[in-house]
């Protein structure tokens, strides 16, 4: 039987963006239906929340999800019997601590165990870690998580500028185009959501040029993007001189930023990057503000930030994310260890919310 990806990559390009802005609309169905839109006024109006007001709203979710976890998960019926704090103890937010931090390699290894017998799986949605330390984690959420998911995506855009569907670039992994190919066109259109996806694979000396000229022609309102890609186009850019490539803001992920990148990038584009971080088991979401101040979202979930001992590190140290997201009603993963580092950092900003916040986001506790 020939592959769908086969059929792909021998069909012309028009038929091609046809199919890519196909699964956009499945994606669009996913992120931003039904809930989403409830949701995400409720965050824009939650922002503005007191520390009291956010942490009342912590703990009151916290409670809904031990106690979820504690009916319907079969992992957390063992975890809770075994531990000094039983469920039903849980009065405010330090008695998490009480609970055990759970590594990747339980989740891999207690997947089963950790899904709720509560939920139904024609409502839900597979999702793969990126498996940057070994095998990748397959995450189970319902569509409803999902979407309010991307409220919090929308929020952060909303703090960059971005107000619904723009014109864009999206600079990514998605095999968009197949592996060898013989025309100079490295990216699709997906008309539902008004954007062109750039391959950040097909990234090269050779082929940067045509990438330049895309984006020239285009002129975006953003980009969002890797770290990495976007430093290679920002390097070509100063480099050759380039201009008419005038986006309103920049958007990066899924990779450390680092400063020289930030430097560089905004140098080139001649206007702010916006970082965002998070993870695709749901755990916990952290995006800059319009002071640049990477702020922990805490409708999102509880992040504690630790050293090697267990305990909370002070601002300014450096410490590991363990994270309990209030999202993921399918999969719950309580005080969960990503293996990442972050420095911790004051929790006031000059934005006005009242959100921890972190000063950088170092990567991986193992890079």
């Amino acid at each position: 039987m020939i592959s769908f990806e086969t059929v792909y990559s021998r069909i012309p390009i028009w038929l091609q963006n046809l199919m890519v802005s196909s699964y956009g609309a499945k994606l669009y169905s996913e992120r931003y239906c039904g809930i989403h839109k409830e949701f995400l006024q409720f965050l824009l109006k939650s922002q503005w929340f007191s520390y009291e007001m956010h942490q009342k709203y912590q703990l009151k979710r916290l409670q809904e999800l031990i106690a979820h976890a504690y009916s319907n998960v079969k992992y957390y019926r063992k975890v809770f019997k075994s531990s000094i704090v039983p469920e039903v103890q849980i009065r405010n937010l330090e008695d998490l601590k009480c609970l055990p931090i759970l590594e990747k390699e339980t989740v891999r290894n207690n997947r089963d165990e950790l899904i709720a017998g509560n939920i139904n799986k024609k409502n839900c949605l597979y999702l793969n870690t990126s498996g940057t330390t070994g095998t990748s984690l397959k995450i189970l959420t319902t569509i409803n998580d999902r979407r309010r998911e991307y409220a919090f995506v929308s929020r952060y855009q909303t703090w960059a500028g971005l107000n619904g569907p723009r014109r864009g670039v999206v600079i990514g992994g998605r095999n968009i185009l197949p592996n060898e190919t013989t025309k100079n066109i490295f990216w699709r259109y997906n008309a539902i959501l008004k954007v062109y996806l750039f391959s950040s694979y097909h990234i090269s000396e050779k082929n940067l040029p045509y990438y330049i000229q895309k984006l020239q022609k285009i002129n975006p309102i953003y980009i969002d993007s890797y770290p990495s890609s976007l430093y290679l186009l920002a390097y070509y850019i100063k480099r050759h001189g380039v201009t008419g490539i005038n986006p309103r803001t920049l958007l990066t992920s899924a990779e450390t930023l680092h400063e020289y990148q930030r430097k560089m990038i905004e140098s080139a584009f001649g206007t702010r990057v916006f970082d965002q971080y998070g993870c695709t088991e749901q755990s916990v979401f952290i995006s800059q503000c319009e002071k640049g101040t990477y702020h922990i979202h805490p409708e999102y979930g509880i992040v504690e930030i630790l050293d090697s001992e267990g305990n909370e590190v002070q601002p300014g140290q450096v410490g590991r994310v363990v994270a309990t997201g209030f999202l993921n009603e399918a999969m719950p993963l309580i005080r969960y260890d990503l293996g990442d580092v972050v420095v911790k950092g004051e929790v006031s900003c000059a934005c006005g919310r009242s959100f921890p916040t972190v000063e950088s986001i170092c990567g991986r506790s193992d890079d």
